[in-house]
Order: structure tokens, then sequence, then C-alpha cells
């Protein structure tokens, strides 16, 4: 969850109208493995669309690069292509790599290609998956043996990350009617017994409901095993899917693991299904409170409140800073050293303004509408949504959070 990429999902499929007219075809993607796990190629066919260009792929670095061995073939003659110029080509095909895992701990919030010996590749759209300009509606798919499987939707430009999981998968199982591909790195059996699974199905029933999402493609989930010398856990919602960390050790997953697990997949959950958009502080300090409390209406107490976080990282770098001074540094000046208050400090004000909330018999759900109605260019919290909540609280009672969490100036 560090850098945070936020990250929400929905999904695209090709348009059919009822008036008759003809459907946009899809562009099809498709992924050939190669006998080094490490290496794989991505082509494109292009014969159909006549002149083309291609543009970059999304990346979360500040240069764009074009893949080396970019390559157009066209009536048995291949040559070297480029991006942002006219193409005729049959089809064109470029090299992607993974990290090869083995033993090795892996931060998934740094969202990078990964082939793990039990059989399963994670390809992420990041740098790799250039676009053709013009196409809307495009999948990828695994080719193997001349055959095509496992297709899944290209997000458009705007919309979350694709994250590609293909191979050998754990278990498929079935919560609320959603189907969920699992993959991992090591034994999860014990995360997925009847108990843990009746968990899971109340944690996605409340974030379903809250988020008012209908999900129906498969929901592919990565949950990454790290040892506890990895302090950092991380995470990362996309397209129809999500990754996150967990601790583990010779003598399996611990309960408090299973716990903390149960809190970074709420919080990818909530991204990956809250299709509004928000603040980055916003966006990522809710997730993390409804990660925490979709546990609380999954009947788990979790060992800590976002109180003890937030009180934890007080002596941190940092931590005198209000949200929304973290929110300028952060995406005005890329200063990520404050990314961790959207976590902890952000967590925390909206743990105490829901207590708040319920004491008078409502809760921090019933809200949330209201805060979509800011400036696009505002980063603050909507003043319809302050007056409505201060009515209810005592204008005293949010001022105080307001400065201790929103507005406070870190110390000279």
């Amino acid at each position: 969850m560090n850098k945070g990429l936020l990250l929400i999902s929905c999904f695209l499929c090709a348009l059919l109208q009822s008036t008759g007219s003809k459907a946009e075809p899809i562009l099809r993607y498709q992924l050939e493995l190669s006998e080094q796990p490490t290496k794989a190629q991505l082509s494109i066919q292009t014969k159909q669309l006549g002149a083309f260009q291609l543009s970059a792929a999304r990346s979360m670095k500040s240069e764009i690069s074009t893949p080396a061995d970019l390559l157009c073939l066209r009536q048995g003659k291949t040559n070297k292509a480029t991006l942002d110029t006219d193409l005729m080509c049959d089809e064109v095909r470029w090299s992607v790599n993974f990290i090869e895992l083995k033993q090795q701990d892996y931060d998934v919030s740094q969202q990078q290609n990964l082939y793990s010996e039990q059989g399963w590749w994670l390809l992420t759209e990041w740098d790799d998956l250039l676009r053709v300009k013009g196409a809307d509606i495009a999948e990828l798919c695994l080719k193997k043996k001349g055959q095509l499987s496992d297709c899944k939707s290209i997000p458009a430009m705007n919309q979350p990350p694709l994250f590609y999981l293909t191979g050998k998968s754990l278990s498929s199982i079935k919560i609320a009617g959603q189907q969920f591909d699992i993959y991992s790195n090591t034994d999860i059996s014990t995360l997925l017994e009847p108990s843990q699974l009746k968990l899971q199905q109340a944690q996605f029933d409340y974030l379903m409901q809250l988020t008012a999402a209908k999900p129906s493609q498969a929901i592919s989930l990565l949950w990454l095993g790290v040892s506890p010398a990895q302090r950092n856990l991380g995470g990362a919602a996309g397209l129809n899917s999500y990754l996150a960390n967990f601790h583990y050790d010779a003598s399996g997953i611990s309960a408090k693991s299973q716990q903390r697990l149960w809190w970074i997949s709420g919080h990818e959950l909530f991204h990956m299904l809250y299709s509004k958009p928000l603040p980055l502080w916003q966006s990522e300090s809710l997730a993390h409170y409804f990660g925490y409390k979709s546990l609380l209406n999954a009947g788990v107490q979790p060992e800590q409140t976002p109180l003890y976080y937030a009180e934890r990282a007080a002596s941190g770098p940092n931590a005198t800073a209000g949200l929304y001074l973290a929110q300028q540094k952060v995406t005005e000046q890329q200063d990520y050293s404050y990314y961790a208050l959207f976590y902890d400090k952000g967590a925390a004000f909206w743990y105490e303004l829901d207590q708040l909330i319920q004491q008078q018999g409502k809760s921090l759900e019933l809200y949330l509408p209201l805060l979509h109605q800011q400036q696009p260019e505002s980063d603050q919290l909507p003043a319809g949504f302050i007056d409505s909540v201060s009515r209810l609280v005592g204008k005293r009672s949010f001022e105080q959070l307001q400065q201790r969490y929103l507005t406070a100036a870190p110390s000279p």
C-alpha cells in the first residue's frame, strides 16, 4: 500500500447495440510464455486495422520508453517499429520480462511482473502494455499451442491498471456468488478453512453493499507471503484484481498475520469496488478505515484500532503535518515520505469521526455521497459534508478533529 497507486476496479465489454449496428471489434493481445519462465512475448494481430499507431504503455516512471525489440511483421518481412508513427503490420510483437520470486520477499505494491516456481505469472501493464491509438475495446489472452485462453479485459487509460494472473492458481472459490481465483507462493490452506471463508464472505458482502458495486468477471487475487523480517506489507488494486502481502514462516500463518491480511484485503477490495473518484488522501484513508471496519462487520475485532497505528507513528517523520499538507506534498512535489500519513493519520481521522457519528445513532457510510460535492481542483473536504457532519456531531467536536488531523502544520 506504499506509494500508493489508488486503485479501484471496473471492466470493459464489447458493446452490442440494439439498433443493429455492428459492434466494435475486440483487439486481442496475446501473451506467449517461453521455456525460460522469466521471459515472454506480447503480440497484437493488427492486419485488420490498416494504418495504425502505437502509443506508450502506462508507466509509474517519469520517462517513457519503447521496447528495444518492438517489431512489425508484414507479408513475411520483419522490421523495427516505433511509437507514434503510422504503421502497416500484420502483427506487432515485443518481449516482456518477469522477476523470479524463488524464496525472496517481494512487496507487491511495487507492481512488477513476477514469476513463481509454483507455476504462475503476474503481468502488470506498467511499461509493458503498449496501446493501439483509437482502440477502446481490447483484451489480453494467454496463447499456448496456438490456442487462446484466460482472456481478460484491458482497461482504458483512465481506469485502474491490469494485473494479469495466469498459470497455476491454488484455489478457485465462490464468495457471495462471486468467483475468486487465488494465487500464492506458499501453502494457504489455513486461509481457506470454512471459518475463514465465512469471514471473507461477510467482509465482501459489507464492501459490496457499501460501494454498490456489481462485479461479474472473476476476481483474481495474489496473496504473496513474505517473511516477518519484511516490515512493509503491501497491496495494490487493479481491474477485477488485487495483490496483498502477508507474513508467514516455517510454522505457517499466525492468527495475527491472517487478521492483518484480511485488513489489507479489505483495503484493496474497497479500492477495487469503489468507482467514484476521490482525492488521493481520501481514497487511501477511506480504504484503510473501511478495510478495518469490514472486519468489524465480519465479527472480527482487530487487535488494534486505527488510533493505535496513528499514535505509534506520532514520533515518525512528518507526523505533525496535516492530511491536506500531506496531499500537497505527495501530489504536487512527489514527496512520498508523507504517504504513510494517509494510512495512519487518515484512518484515525475517519475512525474518530465515525465514533462521534455513531454516538448519534448513525454511521459514516451514510455521508460518503457528500464527499463528491467538492470542486474538481479541491483536495479538501466539501463544505456540504462538513456542514452536515458538524450539525450532527457538534461544530466544536468536528473543528477539533479537523485541526488535529487535516489542517495541522508541521513543527518548525
